[in-house]
Parts: C-alpha cells; structure tokens; sequence
C-alpha cells in the first residue's frame, strides 16, 4: 500500500508540473503577443517606453521572487 501512495504522489507532482507549465505559457502568450505590443504602440515619447519596460521587468521580477519562495 506504501508503494501505491508514493506513486500516487509522483503522479501527482508531474501532472501538477505540467498543468502549471501550460497555464504559464498560455500566460507569457497572451502578454507578450496580445497586451505587450498594443501597450508599447500607444506611447508618445522615448521616456514613457523606457518607463514602461522598467515596470515591466519590475513586476516580472517580483514575480519570480514570489516564486522562489513559495
């Protein structure tokens, strides 16, 4: 019965693993080829872009913090 639960658990952690990657994905699609180049067309001058790139990275990297740590 011990055997049939750690598998469970690997089953578990793989088929987590991978309906996680797909949503990610379906994530970084939509950002950067549906919001990102509307976003970036909209801007009238060379510190708004700038600006707005800083911000980008910015939330990206908080938001792989926040990943490492949970």
């Amino acid at each position: 019965m011990l055997a049939v639960s750690a598998v469970s658990g690997i089953v578990q952690l793989i088929v987590s693993g991978i309906l996680v990657s797909i949503a990610l994905g379906s994530f970084f699609y939509v950002a950067l080829v549906e919001i990102l180049p509307t976003e970036l067309n909209k801007i009238s001058s060379l510190k708004l872009l700038i600006l707005k790139l800083v911000l980008i990275f910015a939330g990206w990297s908080i938001m792989a913090l926040i990943a490492k740590w949970t």
